[in-house]
């Protein structure tokens, strides 16, 4: 695993989205915050697919091929912490992903540090025991710029900024 800075929007092949898997009442996932949110901002049928894929019993990573992206489940319920339990669970079944596509490249944030609310020492073991040892799996780290869009994701303006 390599360490990058710089805009996971702007990588092309996979792009892993942290998730949780609660279903609104509409049927569609909740994706209101973080990745989750920058990735409905992009592409507005995602939280209808999502959600199909959960109500369907998809409760693992989830691979949207015509998007490019993996939705990775940290959390149950959009409002509880990330689970490090289902993290490490999800972050195995990455690992096997990432070795079924050793040509792909796969761009990942830190899961569950942000709106998860979990602290990188925690999820740094994890990231390192199971996506350590794979060389297309590329950790990007934010840079000032798209730390501040990452900012105003808290103030609940992120879907405003289609840049994302």
């Amino acid at each position: 695993m390599r360490t990058v800075e710089g805009d996971l929007w702007a990588i092309r092949i996979w792009r892993v989205v942290t998730t949780n898997l609660t279903i609104r009442a509409d049927g569609q996932a909740a994706m209101g915050r973080g990745t989750a949110a920058q990735a409905a901002s992009k592409w507005p049928d995602l939280p209808r697919w999502y959600g199909e894929r959960i109500r369907a019993g998809e409760r693992g990573l989830v691979a949207h091929e015509g998007h490019g992206l993996l939705l990775l489940p940290v959390k149950v319920g959009w409002r509880d912490p990330a689970d490090l339990h289902l993290l490490e669970c999800s972050l195995v079944e990455l690992a096997s992903f990432a070795a079924k596509h050793p040509a792909d490249v796969i761009a990942t944030p830190v899961p569950g540090i942000g709106f998860g609310g979990l602290a990188r020492g925690q999820v740094e073991p994890l990231l390192q025991r199971h996506l350590g040892p794979l060389s297309n799996v590329v950790l990007v780290e934010r840079a000032a710029d798209v730390q501040e869009r990452y900012r105003a994701s808290f103030r609940g303006s992120v879907r405003q900024d289609r840049s994302l």
